[in-house]
């Protein structure tokens, strides 16, 4: 089983390749370089250019005052 890990550099991400490694299972960790969550032509790219079984999202927006604040937000809609 092929393993896409987002946020593998992160608290819960870290955990979670930890876990995975452990398991012996093959495991993607994109970094945020390779693939940019908040937009969605480098989302596409990504899936096209790379094959897995499962998706494990780990990210996390970490700014929490602009969170609050809509004319802030970072992704569209928020």
């Amino acid at each position: 089983m092929k393993i896409a890990l987002l946020g593998s550099t992160g608290m819960l991400g870290s955990k979670a390749l930890e876990v995975f490694r452990q398991s012996g299972l093959e495991i993607l960790t994109p970094l945020r370089n390779e693939l940019d969550i908040s937009r969605d032509d480098r989302i596409e790219n990504y899936f096209k250019s790379n094959s897995f079984d499962v998706l494990v999202n780990c990210t996390g927006y970490t700014q929490v005052d602009a969170c609050e604040d809509k004319e802030k937000a970072p992704l569209p809609g928020m």
